[in-house]
């Protein structure tokens, strides 16, 4: 029993450790940014100190409106996400079991992955609407990318040995993908996900900007459009919040999903 506690002092002082040192670097950052502005007399319409950005996010946020745009920027983030990843997984498993598959959208993918994202929100006005479709597909097109091409790289990159053997112990075609495919290729599919959620947040933000009626893009449009820079400042910062969630929540969902892989990579 004693050594059960020990054992998890360890791991809890551990996970502390790692905490501090992720948040002590941001820290100093904002640290310096409040001292150069106030010792160099930044004039505040051109970089407002944090103190004043900070008050100026919990104004917005007690005011409540702030808080409706937040849901509709994370609702919109996580459906896409959801759908995009969806359709990239088994777009990427379809690739990588099939050879015609692959052969038929190799250069179709290739093509328009390359595409600015934000060039086609006036064909998707034109094509969909000023509704929350083109919203959605913005978000779908920047997650659904990263993940075939990762899922497609995971599934090739699994050792044909295992394939191989679980051939030679009679495994039907349903069996290998849902014992080998699967769990060999959730490392490289979670890794696409990690660089398609934040692109794909990055892209409804974007379309807010442009079409949204409500959202965090929209406010940081109203805002710089009138140079309210505290406004600019403290939606920014809700951003990069909301972003480091988003990330965690991924990270969150890979540990459960492949634990496997994340003891591997705290052992590494």
């Amino acid at each position: 029993m004693k050594h059960l506690k020990n054992r998890r002092f360890i791991v809890w002082s551990s996970g502390i450790r790692r905490g501090i040192s992720k948040i002590v670097p941001v820290v100093a950052i904002l640290l310096a940014w409040e001292s150069w502005v106030r010792i160099f007399e930044v004039p505040a319409y051109f970089l407002p100190p944090v103190s004043t950005i900070l008050v100026k996010l919990g104004q917005l946020l007690l005011d409540g409106e702030l808080i409706v745009h937040t849901l509709y920027t994370i609702y919109r983030s996580l459906l896409g996400i959801f759908v995009g990843a969806t359709m990239g997984v088994v777009i990427g498993f379809m690739m990588a079991w099939y050879r015609y598959a692959e052969e038929g959208l190799d250069f179709i993918i290739a093509a328009t992955y390359p595409l600015p994202k934000v060039a086609l929100i006036p064909l998707l006005m034109v094509w969909l609407g000023l509704g929350e479709a083109p919203i959605l597909a913005m978000s779908v097109m920047g997650v659904v990318y990263p993940v075939i091409v990762n899922t497609v790289a995971g599934a090739k990159n699994i050792d044909p040995l295992l394939i191989r053997a679980a051939r030679d112990l009679g495994a039907t075609d349903r069996q290998l993908f849902r014992e080998v495919m699967l769990p060999g290729s959730l490392p490289m599919i979670f890794a696409g996900l990690k660089l398609g959620a934040g692109i794909a947040f990055i892209l409804v933000v974007a379309a807010e900007m442009v079409i949204g009626k409500y959202g965090l893009g929209n406010v940081l449009a109203e805002a710089a459009a009138i140079l309210h820079l505290d406004v600019v400042f403290a939606t920014l910062l809700e951003l990069c919040v909301i972003g480091i969630l988003l990330f965690m929540l991924v990270d969150f969902l890979e540990r459960i999903t492949v634990p496997w892989h994340s003891k591997f990579r705290k052992a590494g």
